[in-house]
């Protein structure tokens, strides 16, 4: 008997997602629980298990193809079983449109590109080059556009010279994201200088006396635990914007950008207000080791009510970071670094670091914004309540 493979849904809010590898070829043994291929949601890339024994009849979609949930993907079943070709058929028209639509290129006409006629090969070929298939003309029958035409086409602003990459997979997630939350939400944002001297001793001698095996205090998980301590009392900075109405959230979930090799990704210190200086370390520790190497579940991607982005390691001095909906705000950090600063009628060396809050401005005001970082100004430059 023919097993379908389906598209799973793994949130409430997702409608498709995209396959990022097949584990197995037509033809492979499968068996039951083990594990088919991956997909990528807007959140974080799951595996999709084999719903039943026996050997991989057809894989519909190619790896970059975007599917709506809960529409066949593949079919299982017993060696040279034939598959039900009329089902196949509706699927495959139902979700074509959607499929052809996400594989173009962000900015050009999507429409346009489902409505193309093409060959598979021609199709998968302008997927590779990142070609809008709408801007080629079809030599093949009824305007179809062939190989040929692929390969003969040459766009006319192509640079003379480098390598054209196509905006895919998170990358692509994040650049739409990104784009729709800078034209939806008015961004303002203001930066405050801290001097850090007293908070990293402290930090550094909280890790000197941390015991092996146990997660060490990064300058991230101390400022989402002095973030944490703050936002119950500053609840429009901690809040969404819901329609007509401002959603003030009772929870306080801090997200921590995690920069990889194949996009950003922000993992949600949940309940912050309500652990340890310790927890915070740990939770900050396991959720970015998990995030580099790509095993957080979409309860660790969901849920985030602030976001902090530090980008100190990389020796930013400053930066204007862009809200992650449906946030109304985020931190973000620069470089830790000494600075000469005049302390009465003497210069010292001190340590100090910019931070940048943006907020959005339909929800958050200037004064809101204001007091929120002189608070954390003062826990941060007075920080024996951190670490009590």
């Amino acid at each position: 008997m023919v097993t379908p493979v389906i598209m799973p849904k793994f949130g409430m809010a997702q409608e498709e997602a995209t396959i990022v590898r097949w584990y197995k070829q037509e033809g492979d043994r499968v068996e039951q629980g083990e594990p088919l291929l991956e997909v990528m949601t807007d959140k974080v890339n799951m595996d999709v298990e084999a719903p039943a024994s026996g050997v991989l009849l057809k894989a519909k979609y190619d790896p970059d193809d975007v599917v709506p949930v809960t529409v066949v993907i593949a079919y299982i079943g017993a060696p040279g079983e034939e598959i039900p070709e009329a089902e196949a058929a509706t699927l495959t028209e139902r979700a074509q449109p959607v499929v052809a639509a996400a594989k173009a290129p962000l900015g050009l006409a999507r429409a346009a590109t489902a409505k193309v006629k093409a060959t598979p090969a021609a199709r998968r070929l302008a997927r590779e080059k990142g070609i809008d298939l709408s801007l080629i003309s079809g030599t093949g029958p009824d305007g179809m556009v062939r190989t040929e035409d692929v390969e003969a086409f040459v766009p006319l602003e192509a640079p003379a010279e480098g390598e054209l990459v196509p905006l895919k997979g998170v990358r692509k997630i994040i650049a739409e994201r990104m784009a729709s939350s800078w034209q939806a939400a008015p961004h303002i944002s203001f930066t405050v200088t801290i001097d850090m001297t007293e908070a990293e001793a402290r930090r550094l001698a909280w890790n000197e006396e941390t015991a092996e095996g146990e997660a060490r205090l990064s300058v991230t998980g101390l400022l989402i635990k002095a973030v944490a301590e703050l936002l119950p009392q500053h609840r429009y900075v901690n809040a969404s914007l819901r329609g007509g109405e401002v959603l003030l959230h009772e929870a306080v979930n801090v997200g921590m950008a995690v920069a990889r090799e194949e996009g950003l990704i922000v993992p949600v210190v949940k309940g912050a207000d309500r652990l340890t200086l310790g927890d915070v370390a740990s939770k900050c520790a396991d959720l970015a080791e998990r995030a580099r190497q790509g095993k957080l579940a979409p309860d660790d991607v969901t849920g985030g009510t602030f976001t902090v982005s530090n980008l100190g390691m990389f020796g930013v001095e400053q930066f204007n970071p862009i809200i992650n909906p449906p946030e109304s705000a985020i931190l973000a950090v620069g470089t830790l670094a000494a600075e000469p600063v005049v302390v009465g009628e003497e210069v010292a060396i001190r340590q100090r670091m910019r931070i940048t809050l943006a907020v959005d401005h339909r929800v958050a005001d200037g004064a809101l914004a204001g007091q929120f970082l002189a608070d954390l100004k003062g826990a941060l430059e007075a920080p024996d309540a951190l670490f009590a």
